[in-house]
């Protein structure tokens, strides 16, 4: 912005109406109250008709009993009452508010009865609603308070009226800008100048009165003799007030708006107009070059060192001009030393020299100015200083303690000074008391550079002048300058400029960054809120023009941080002395690295691995972390950091990395620092595994704030914070700190942090956000924290770790963007809790200005930046490549060959080519067989059209593999740049030449005469050049962590934006936002816009978009400098104007007879960043758009105002609001989060999910955010196009999740919206697609057509393919995401070409060696991408080839292998279908083997359940005597009977299968399913559910476990009869057919209800299961009260429940797993000595899990553990004696079984070498040690127990679900990684003492279903007395007494014992044979049936199956 000096020194050099708002009167409010009041009213109104209509006829009946609420409604009986139809929403709510167990029944009950569309709809409407009244009643509250403000203005006005002003009185207006703070003591001087000059009369205005009392404004203007105003600039407020000061005489204005500044006028002198004589005479301009210096920056001082001594020259100058110009200029003077005094002085002044002649003005001349220095030091002690030098003296003087603190230089506003604004001393002290020495300067603001130029200098500086003479600093470099730390600039406006060049944005940054690079010191802007209140920064964060001021201009400059300060509160200034202290503290932190050398410095180096689940942890976008981190460490022992050592060749990132991904892992986490020790192992030496646990307690600590602050120190913000805010915040979301257990928390609760420690650099993984499934909800709301570990991570860094820097490796984390002040951080904002005083560095694409602003403005980020990957052209391949050939042969001769027209036809379509090149002639369509009738001249065409298209694929550029830090590109890379970015212009071989290093001078360019070819060559060797010194990065890097200034450069790519983002290495800014766009973006914009509208109307019949929908992004905004922006101001018909400084300053309307054509209204959806960072530009849109829809033009020919009113019309206000965002302070649309979760049913609910996301308007004054989901449902419905801008190769469509979130979702809701409102027949929404990648133009694009060339191009491309999986783990990564995006691609759009899908599965899944790499690499990903595929072929996106389904199935489930521990060997490729019984043969004879040896006979009988705590359920295969003897039970009797509440808890669950087999489930009132095998399965159960009508009483849940791969592995019904409880657990998953086949152990009982009843052990452990499970309360809560008012002391089991991890015993904390079965089994006294050497057995699945270390510390351990009663009567202690422990393989039967239930579940055995280890051979006590085949051919039965050959007596016996031993015992497997299973478990145990308290217990027998005890009670039963017998014969089940007076109890056992047993002749070599003729176990043809071998030979090769012999 051009000054008003700088104005007057150019001309020395060259000589030469709208309405006002109507005053807002008490009626006028309290109109709009009622308005506003009638609004709440109809709003809620359509809520209550809309709830009405939707529970109409929803019929539900409650249970009083159940909810402790509702006791009083229903008798003690049971009585219902039913449910009525809700009369309004209130009514709902009560009643869901009375019955919250009921809440989600009725919901869904409400949903099943309207149906799945219709209940998307109810929802999406009433979503609108509520956040209309949301916003009504923000608006409401602010009018009601408005009112009362009035109100109290109006007594005020009528208490101090003033008297009217006499005749002839100088009336004098001032307005004052920026400086409102100043208000007060310009109305003082007012008053006193009714005393002092009693004619004038000041009226004192604010720049806020120019929105808000513009009235009162111009009333009084309309009669003013003088108009005084300072620092305006506000383009519509400068214009609005040029209009009203025309007919004044006198006008001075300073510091403002050129325009306005134009308007001065002072007699004859004037700065603008019509005169011809401007400025000054020609004497005054000669003597005004005498003044400063001869730099252009510093004009402005010069002239300010004129104005002293101006008007004593003019005095003696005759003429009027030069009175006049004197009177200027004294008035000025008087202006600019400021002050009360001055002010007065100023207009006493001013009405003598011009109002003499008027009656009453006092010729006492004024007092001249009351000087105060332009620049000097103030200190609260000492005063004010002419200078630092003397300033710094004084200091060290009086301070001598504080001559080793840091110096810090702050910059202070003088203007500040001369009023003495209070906060000035409070910042000094501020400072002093943060360890700081401060150097306080005040200036005018011009002078800021000159200061920090001249009078300050640093180490740096003087190094250079003692180097290379004082020549190498500036020559005004004073002798005295002082050296300082660190500069903090409080001004907070532009260091060359100050005020003035608030509106000029870089003009002079080039200078500012000279001068700073010259210091070389932190520079830091720091300032109070000048132009926004406290009360609007609390609630909207820094906003408008405050943060252009504060965070964007100093960004150009080069300002590393900027933090508010304080800010308005009314018309003063207040400090918060809490940001101060933050101040202090990050300045400290630079400043001790400055000081600290190298070898001493402590560096965290902090990797990601968001999203969780997908193989994320240690990469990041663009960038090889693994290599990267290599590089770097490299270059930090260069640079002499400490690295402990470390052998630098022997380096390995992969290795560090796959380190920091194991220490995350849940088990480990859970056993705490212990748990890591092993992981080194694998690192080189000098490689140290680092682990860290902060007890709650300590976070607690580090959470508070300090003991003493209060009001003092928050300030007057507008709530005083508790000194454990952010404790309790933390606690409201997660729970209690001191017994949380969740995410990275060990068995003790304490939170465990992880990393790797090489020296001094720690490295560690940011934690994740949250729980699978929703892990990104905490970034989206403000209320929300980070979980505790998250935090304790950061805090442990900055406190424990005492980490001098932290290093964010890469883009990008997730701290910047969690919840807290949208920009401007307080105490309060997580970001800035996290990171403290720690100095911020952050490695960032250069590409990406966008999101690195984030870091910078939210996170404290220094960026420096790295390059982007090199890039590669596409090419052909495949079938591409033989099209292409073959085009190439029909070309030599066109017509003669009619057989390749066919084949050209059919390769066409085999490539999916049909869509872009369509075969057609006179619109009708040919394939391959019709193509002969084609004419030639029609194929010809046809042909050609291909050719291009071909030729356009293998041109298009894709991003080749990843960065590495710190290297520069090769020879071929170096080439690959260069030809991207010249493209044609220069020759390939050229370009050749100068990659290899070749000078211009050599090269030439094949003799052509192309008047470019030097220049662009010279500008290729640049480029090159550039790109060599890619070495930067490391070096800005080591710059930053030394504490010194890195120079900053503008964001963007080498493509778009040209060789000025070169090199890297540098802290890269985005644009100025006051020229968006810049005049080529508004070129290219305009000409996109007419393409777009051009090929819209060739699609719709000439018809122009009535709306079209924009995105505007603020990374393709910065990069290509809006051209987005240009787009809207095109289609809208609007251009930009610029003030004087070039600043635009308003969109002006085009006259609708120069536009020639309607003007197209624009649905804005702006990214978060852009709407933070370029909210200047949302208010000139803002604006413009009003404009429109108030231009009266015919509504067809201006959408914009017939939309408006349409919308008026039906009641909406804020008609003209077009720009929507996420809530303020948000960022997402959460479309990409429900996708990567697969929380999705159609395109429809992402489309609303994408509306309620973007539903806050944006513009002009209050409007930010404002919830207006009305007006944007109009505009949807109105939306015939959708618009994109692409801005760089390396973020294209398919690229990342973000596009199909928003460009997808948006098109998916105006679908819905259009749909909703009857617009269906206006056709489908276009999408064009502007791919702004370089600098030429590129013709708009439908979206699909990109898709496709974005997925030929890369994806799908071997070229990309390669590059990309050659990156390892982050290759894979990026593989994977863009497997998520095509599926989100096809959720939001429906765009899921099966020959994409086809291609991806066999590219990535099904080439062998391209899925071992990825596998290997990073399985996470691997396994991410297949289930991508196998969800879109689940949801209809995509129709896989005969046998590909099957085969990604079973990678799927081997996948899920071995990230649960478990190697595999891949080597099935598929299965036949349809097997369905199989027979066991022998091995030798294939003859069958006799039934009486598959089988054992048993005796049945024939009464019903026997009286046992376990039994054997009935399925296919099992031995008769358990399948039909008195043990045998099917599930359907104990799921059975008059159920209220079912609890289904189960890992795999086919639910149709389940109510098929358990018909009475369908009649139960609630059910509760806990379903853990992942989102896209529990989705699976929730249609079945669904399609059996049971959606409206079921819970479906998914445990929110606290690390990734979670599942939940138990097998257990909890059962609610009228009557009683029952618990069931059981072995085997509910999976049809597999639960028909596998041999299932299971453990039952019913208990009574006692209201009564006292807590027992079995009700804890029960509890205890169901709380881990986090079942959402509305849903638990009822069930854990009925649990509760239940008696379970007569429990025949003990419970054991495990949770994820090894855990430890710790004080107050719930053993489980292992630790429970060792409490229950020491507690068991009935254990005879002679037990202790009994064997231990256990048979289960996945034994490739464990080992024997396992085995032998914690199964056997745990097993044996007791209290061994001796001879004595005494105990012992915990022993186990060796080698007792049995692994027992099961019985022939047991394994024909198995593989019944396998096979039909469509899985295989798999190799015997899983479970053939050496290990374990001497635990086997089957086939001499040598068992064979897969783990899993086992039965599903898990059973552990003692068994005493001797007597046949087993004193314990333990029933679990799938992976008890897994969960809580998970050992080290494959290549040291740790079990991934993750599960909640259950068992129970039976034991003597438990079976003895149940035999003598009244309720023995209990039925829940009648309420009858079936048996009496045994007396006398004593454990001791107790024997159980293993029992697994027919025969009767009851406990006797034997001869010796013992109670023996029958144990089914599912296998034969002793162990010795198992050795017999016929258990020899078994094989199976299958009986159907026609395919193998490979899926190939045979003629004959054939057996497959097991258990022949130790090394069986797999070649031998299915060879006969």
């Amino acid at each position: 912005m051009m000054s008003e000096a700088e104005r007057f020194a150019q001309e020395v050099d060259q000589m030469t109406e709208g309405e006002d708002v109507l005053p807002s009167t008490r009626s006028t409010l309290e109109a709009q109250v009622a308005s506003l009041n009638s609004q709440m009213e109809n709003i809620q109104a359509q809520l209550d008709k809309h709830y009405r209509e939707t529970f109409a006829g929803v019929s539900m009946e409650f249970d009083p009993g159940l909810g402790e609420s509702s006791s009083q409604e229903g008798t003690a009986g049971g009585v219902t009452a039913d449910f009525q139809t809700p009369t309004s929403e209130q009514e709902l709510l009560d009643f869901c508010h009375a019955h919250p167990e009921y809440k989600q029944a009725l919901l869904d009950k409400a949903k099943e009865s309207l149906g799945a569309q219709a209940w998307t709809t109810f929802q999406a409407r009433v979503g609108s609603l509520r956040l209309q009244r949301g916003r009504v009643g923000e608006e409401l509250a602010e009018a009601q308070a408005q009112l009362e403000d009035r109100g109290r203005q109006e007594d005020s006005l009528t208490r101090e009226s003033r008297p009217m002003p006499p005749s002839g009185a100088v009336r004098a207006v001032l307005v004052v800008g920026f400086e409102s703070f100043n208000a007060a003591l310009y109305r003082a001087a007012g008053e006193r100048l009714l005393h002092l000059q009693p004619p004038v009369q000041l009226s004192v205005f604010s720049d806020r009165d120019l929105d808000a009392g513009k009235a009162e404004l111009a009333a009084a203007l309309k009669d003013a003799d003088v108009f005084f105003g300072s620092l305006l600039f506000d383009f519509d407020q400068v214009e609005w007030l040029k209009a009203r000061i025309e007919h004044i005489p006198i006008r001075l204005v300073f510091e403002s708006a050129l325009e306005l500044m134009s308007s001065t006028q002072v007699g004859s002198f004037t700065m603008g107009g019509e005169s011809k004589s401007k400025g000054p005479p020609p004497a005054v301009q000669k003597v005004l070059k005498l003044f400063g210096s001869k730099r252009e920056e510093d004009k402005l001082v010069g002239y300010l060192s004129f104005l002293k001594i101006g008007p004593k020259l003019l005095k003696f100058l005759p003429g009027k001009k030069a009175r006049d110009l004197r009177t200027w200029l004294t008035t000025y003077s008087y202006w600019n030393q400021g002050g009360e005094g001055n002010v007065v002085s100023m207009f006493s002044f001013l009405a003598q020299a011009c109002f003499a002649t008027s009656g009453g003005v006092a010729a006492t001349p004024p007092p001249p100015p009351s000087e105060t220095p332009p620049t000097g030091c103030i200190h609260p002690e000492g005063g004010m200083f002419p200078d630092a030098a003397r300033y710094m003296a004084w200091y060290r003087r009086t301070h001598p303690g504080a001559a080793a603190a840091p110096v810090v230089a702050v910059l202070l506003y003088r203007k500040h000074v001369v009023t003495r604004q209070p906060y000035l001393w409070d910042l000094v002290t501020a400072l002093e008391a943060g360890g700081l020495l401060p150097l306080p300067i005040f200036i005018n603001g011009v002078e800021a550079h000159v200061i920090v130029r001249d009078a300050l200098t640093s180490a740096h500086e003087a190094a250079l002048v003692a180097a290379h003479g004082r020549g190498a600093a500036s020559p005004t470099l004073a002798r005295d300058a002082v050296a300082v730390d660190a500069i903090v600039n409080t001004v907070g406006f532009p260091l060359v400029g100050g005020p003035a060049g608030t509106m000029e944005g870089g003009r002079q940054a080039e200078v500012a960054r000279s001068i700073l690079a010259t210091k070389n010191v932190p520079y830091l802007v720091a300032a109070p809120l000048l132009i926004q209140d406290l009360a609007g920064w609390s609630r909207d964060g820094v906003a408008g023009l405050q943060s252009v001021v504060l965070y964007s201009l100093p960004e150009l400059d080069g300002a590393i941080e900027a933090l508010p300060l304080g800010g308005l509160v009314r018309d003063d200034i207040h400090l918060l002395p809490e940001r101060v202290a933050r101040l202090a503290g990050r300045v400290r932190g630079w400043a001790r690295l400055r000081r600290l050398e190298a070898q001493e410095r402590q560096v965290a180096v902090v990797l990601y691995g968001f999203p969780p689940g997908v193989g994320a942890a240690g990469t990041a976008a663009l960038l090889n972390v693994p290599l990267s981190l290599e590089a770097m460490l490299r270059h930090l022992a260069e640079e002499g950091y400490d690295l402990g050592g470390v052998d630098l060749e022997a380096l390995d990132g992969e290795a560090i990395v796959s380190a920091l991904r194991q220490a995350a892992e849940g088990l480990r986490i859970a056993r705490g620092p212990a748990g890591m020790r092993d992981l080194e192992a694998g690192l080189p030496a000098g490689v140290s595994i680092s682990a860290a646990e902060v007890p709650p307690s300590e976070l607690k600590r580090m959470l508070e704030f300090p003991a003493d602050w209060g009001p003092s120190e928050w300030g007057p913000i507008p709530f005083l914070p508790d000194r454990d805010t952010l404790v309790r915040r933390m606690e409201k979301q997660w729970g209690p700190l001191d017994s949380y257990r969740g995410i990275a928390s060990s068995s003790a609760g304490g939170l465990v942090i992880t990393g790797v420690q090489i020296g001094k650099v720690w490295i560690g993984i940011q934690p994740m956000l949250g729980i699978e499934g929703d892990p990104m909800r905490l970034l989206f709301d403000r209320d929300l924290t980070p979980h505790p570990q998250y935090a304790a991570f950061y805090l442990w860094l900055q406190e424990a770790h005492g980490a001098h820097a932290v290093l964010h490796f890469g883009m990008h984390g997730t701290a910047e963007w969690l919840p807290g002040s949208p920009l401007g951080s307080s105490a309060l904002s997580w970001p800035d809790v996290l990171h403290g005083d720690m100095p911020n560095i952050y490695l960032y694409a250069a590409n990406n200005p966008s999101e690195s602003l984030v870091a910078k403005r939210r996170g404290f980020a220094t960026v420096i930046s790295h390059n982007v990957p090199p890039y590669g052209r596409a090419g052909l391949y495949k079938q591409l490549a033989e099209l292409r050939e073959l085009l190439a042969d029909y070309r030599e001769a066109p017509g003669s060959s009619e057989d390749m027209r066919g084949t050209i036809v059919s390769l066409v379509v085999a490539s999916g080519l049909e869509e872009d090149v369509v075969l057609e002639q006179d619109g009708v369509a040919f394939d391959a067989d019709t193509v002969g009738d084609l004419s030639l001249e029609a194929f010809n065409s046809f042909t050609f059209r291909l050719t291009q298209y071909l030729q356009l694929l293998e041109g298009r550029l894709f991003s080749s593999g990843l960065h590495v830090l710190g290297k520069p590109p090769s020879r071929e890379e170096s080439l690959e740049y260069l030809a991207a970015y010249f493209g044609d212009r220069v020759p390939r071989e050229a370009l050749e030449r100068v990659a290899a290093g070749e000078s211009v001078q050599d090269v030439h360019v094949g003799g052509a005469a192309h008047p470019e070819a030097p220049s662009l060559l010279e500008e290729a060797q640049s480029i090159a050049s550039l790109l060599g010194q890619n070495g930067e990065e490391l070096r800005g890097l080591t710059r930053a962590l030394s504490g010194q200034w890195v120079q900053p450069a503008p964001g963007g790519d080498l493509l778009r934006d040209g060789p000025g983002v070169l090199p890297t290495g540098r802290n890269i800014f985005a644009l100025d936002p006051y020229r968006m766009p810049s005049p080529a973006a508004l070129l290219r914009g305009s000409r996109a816009a007419e393409s777009i509208l051009a090929a819209h109307r060739e699609q719709n019949d000439s018809a122009f978009p009535e709306t079209v929908a924009v995105n505007l992004w603020g990374l393709d905004a910065i990069k290509t400098k809006g051209e987005s922006v240009a787009i809207v101001l095109h289609l809208v018909g609007a251009r930009p104007v610029k003030e004087g400084t070039g600043r635009i300053a308003r969109f002006e309307l085009i006259p609708l007879e120069e536009l020639g054509r309607p003007r197209i209204d624009v649905l804005c959806n702006m990214s978060g960043i852009f709407r933070d960072s370029f909210q200047n530009v949302v208010e000139l849109l803002d604006d413009m758009f009003h404009r429109a829809a108030a231009t009266d033009e015919p509504e067809d020919a201006n959408f914009i105002r017939k939309h408006a009113q349409e919308m008026a019309k039906e009641g909406h206000s804020q008609t003209a609001a077009r720009l929507f965002s996420n809530p303020k302070g948000d960022y997402g649309s959460m479309v990409n989060e429900r996708v990567g979760a697969s929380n999705w049913e159609s395109g429809e609910e992402l489309g609303d999910t994408w509306s309620s996301r973007n539903a806050f308007s944006y513009g002009r004054g209050g409007e930010r955010g404002r919830a207006r989901p009305e007006v944007l449902d109009s505009l949807l419905s109105t939306t015939d196009r959708v618009v994109q801008t692409v801005d760089s190769v390396e973020y294209g469509l398919t690229d990342i999740q973000e596009y199909y979130a928003n460009t997808g979702a948006l098109r998916a809701a105006a679908e819905t919206a259009r749909r909703r409102r009857g617009r269906e027949g206006a056709g489908r929404v276009g999408c064009s697609v502007v791919e702004a990648t370089g600098r030429e133009d590129t013709p708009p694009r439908e979206l699909e057509e990109v898709l496709r060339l974005e997925y030929r191009s890369k994806l799908l491309n071997p070229r990309w393919a390669q590059a990309m999986a050659a990156q390892g783990s982050g290759g894979a990564f990026e593989i994977s995401q863009r497997m998520t995006a095509l599926l989100g691609w096809g959720a939001t759009t429906r765009f899921a070409p099966g020959w994409a899908w086809d291609q991806a599965a066999e590219t990535y899944a099904l080439d062998p060696d391209m899925a071992d790499r990825l596998r290997e690499a990073n399985p996470e990903a691997f396994r991410n991408l297949l289930r991508r595929c196998l969800e879109a072929a689940g949801r209809g996106l995509w129709t896989p080839g005969e046998g590909v389904l099957e085969g990604l199935q079973q990678l799927d489930a081997d996948m899920d292998a071995e990230l649960e521990g478990i190697a595999v060997d891949l080597q099935y490729e598929g299965m036949a279908a349809g097997w369905n019984h199989l027979r066991l043969v022998d091995a030798s004879s294939h003859a069958a083997v006799p039934e009486e040896r598959q089988c054992v006979r048993a005796a049945s009988s024939s009464h019903g359940w026997p009286d046992s705590p376990f039994h054997l359920m009935r399925v296919r295969g099992l031995p008769t005597w358990a399948n039909e003897g008195s043990l045998g039970i099917k599930l359907s009797e104990v799921v059975a009977g008059p159920m209220r509440t079912v609890l289904i808890s189960n890992y795999m669950l086919d639910f149709a299968w389940l109510l098929s087999a358990c018909p009475d489930l369908a009649r139960a009132e609630r059910l509760i399913i806990v379903h853990g095998e992942g989102p896209d399965k529990a989705a699976a159960v929730a249609r079945e559910v669904r399609e059996a009508g049971l959606a409206s009483r079921t819970t479906i849940h998914q445990p929110p476990l606290p690390i990734p791969y979670g599942t939940h592995h138990s097998k257990a019904f909890v059962i609610l009869f009228e009557r009683g409880v029952r618990v069931v657990v059981h072995t085997a998953n509910l999976i049809y057919p597999d639960c028909n086949n596998k041999t299932q152990a299971l453990y039952t009982q019913d208990f009574p209800p006692a209201p009564d009843a006292t807590a027992s052990p079995f009700q804890e452990s029960l509890l205890g299961y169901l709380a881990r499970l986090r079942i959402p309360a509305p849903a638990y809560e009822p069930l854990r009260r009925a649990l509760q008012r239940h008696d379970f002391s007569c429990a025949r089991a003990a419970l054991v429940a495990s949770v994820p991890g090894y855990h430890h015993l710790a004080a107050g904390h719930p053993p489980w797993g292992h630790l429970s079965l060792r409490r229950e089994l020491a507690r068991e006294t009935a254990f005879r000595c002679a037990h202790a050497s009994t064997p231990f057995l256990a048979q289960f699945s996945s034994l490739g899990s464990v080992d024997a270390k396992w085995v032998d510390a914690e199964l056997a351990g745990s097993a044996g553990a007791g209290a061994w009663r001796g001879e004595g009567g005494g105990t012992g202690g915990m022993r186990a004696p060796p080698g007792i422990a049995t692994l027992v393989w099961p019985t022939v039967s047991e394994v024909q079984n198995s593989l019944e239930g396998w096979l039909a579940g469509r899985s295989v055995p798999g190799p015997a070498s899983n479970v053939c280890k050496p290990f374990l051979e001497r635990y086997w006590h089957r086939w001499g040690g040598q068992p064979v085949g897969r783990q899993r051919a086992m039965p599903h039965i898990k059973t552990y127990c003692r068994f005493d050959a001797a007597t046949g007596e087993v004193p314990w016996y333990l029933t679990a679900s799938h992976n008890l031993s897994k969960a809580a015992w998970g050992v080290l497997q494959k290549k040291g990684t740790q079990l991934m299973v993750r599960s909640y478990e259950l068992g129970a145990l039976h034991l003597p003492s438990l079976e003895a308290a149940y035999l003598a217990s009244q309720w023995r027998g209990y039925d829940a279903v009648t309420g009858a005890c079936t048996e009496q009670p045994m007396p006398g039963a004593d454990p001791e007395r107790l024997r159980f017998v293993a029992w697994n014969r027919g025969g009767a089940y009851t406990p006797s007494e034997d001869a010796e007076g013992c109670i023996r109890v029958p144990i089914p056992i599912p296998y034969t014992l002793p162990p010795a047993q198992y050795k017999k002749p016929e258990d020899t070599a078994w094989a199976v044979d299958y009986p159907w003729p026609g395919l193998d176990h490979f899926g190939c043809t045979v003629e004959a049936p054939y057996g497959a071998f097991y258990g022949l030979t130790e090394d069986m090769e797999w070649a031998d199956l299915g060879r006969r012999p």
